[in-house]
């Protein structure tokens, strides 16, 4: 898992300038620097306080891609909550340990605040998920910058919209089981409009951020800031493409998704993902699960194109 201790600085003691040259001091001799001499620097430790946050994001990302995002196209549910009690159980457990530790007006707090938020949406625990809304809002304030901006920030910025599109495919997969089984529907008929106006609301937000930020849209830490968000908007699309009878119609969400996904990935990154080349032992299972979604949507986009959206394309690229 590639990690950033974004907290470590570098203290640099400004020089007199001018002719004066204070002597050495006997308990730390200068050293001569030759030109191919390196100098090692000595790194500080790692923050305690970062370090347990960074455990419990790779504990959330992963017990995510195990419970909540399966592989692309291999459920009919695209994006499902996992209702039987197995939902994240080690990373909630993480964060009753150490969240205590921290005050409520603290950036671990709002990192934490926000992870379960995202837990209780996923689990399908709408009403606890939205009772933690004012508390969410409270947690963007505090992660509006980098990195935080990117490692739960947009998350938090967007809480509300990923709320209205996951819990309407939530009541989608419930209402789906129960005709399986042959019983009475216990949700009302989903609202795929409100499922894919949460994916615009996120799209357009995500797309502030990409020409706002540059600098932060292809950060290798970013599977809890745009690429996460993205990734979830791109299935909010791929739901509503399901329902679609027109292809072109299709076409245009599984690239609307594709797309937004693509604003974090490289271009190297896209070209492997939509060739299926992208396993790689260094990269996260999350990064990876992402990827595939990538390739997926960009594939999907693709065959349900026709011919005379290919071309138009094809000629924008040129341009």
């Amino acid at each position: 898992m590639r990690t950033r201790d974004f907290l470590s600085a570098i203290l640099v003691i400004p020089l007199l300038i001018g002719c004066y040259s204070a002597p050495p001091r006997k308990a730390e001799p200068q050293r001569v620097q030759h030109k191919d001499t390196v100098i090692r620097v000595k790194k500080k430790a790692p923050d305690p306080a970062q370090a347990a946050l960074e455990e419990i994001r790779k504990q959330y990302k992963a017990e995510f891609v195990e419970a909540v995002f399966p592989e692309p196209g291999k459920h009919a549910a695209l994006v499902r909550a996992d209702l039987n009690g197995k939902g994240f159980p080690k990373t909630l457990k993480a964060i009753r340990t150490v969240d205590p530790q921290y005050g409520t007006g603290s950036r671990e707090h709002a990192h934490l605040t926000v992870l379960k938020g995202m837990i209780h949406l996923q689990t399908g625990q709408f009403r606890s998920a939205s009772a933690m809304e004012p508390e969410i809002v409270k947690a963007a304030s505090l992660l509006s910058s980098p990195p935080d901006l990117n490692r739960g920030g947009l998350i938090a910025r967007n809480f509300k919209h990923l709320v209205a599109g996951w819990s309407e495919i939530t009541k989608y997969n419930e209402n789906l089981k129960a005709r399986n089984a042959g019983k009475l529907f216990p949700f009302p008929s989903t609202n795929f409009g409100k499922i894919q106006s949460a994916a615009d609301q996120i799209s357009e937000d995500l797309r502030r951020h990409a020409k706002e930020n540059p600098q932060l849209v292809k950060d290798p830490e970013s599977d809890l800031g745009g690429l996460h968000v993205a990734s979830i908007a791109a299935a909010f699309y791929a739901k509503c493409a399901a329902q679609k009878r027109e292809k072109k119609e299709k076409a245009v969400l599984y690239k609307k998704g594709s797309d937004l996904m693509g604003l974090f990935l490289t271009e190297n990154e896209k070209n492997l993902a939509v060739r299926g080349q992208q396993r790689n032992p260094s990269i996260s299972s999350c990064h990876l699960r992402y990827l595939s979604w990538y390739g997926w949507l960009s594939k999907r986009a693709h065959e349900a194109m026709s011919p005379n959206q290919r071309r138009g394309i094809a000629s924008q690229q040129k341009i």
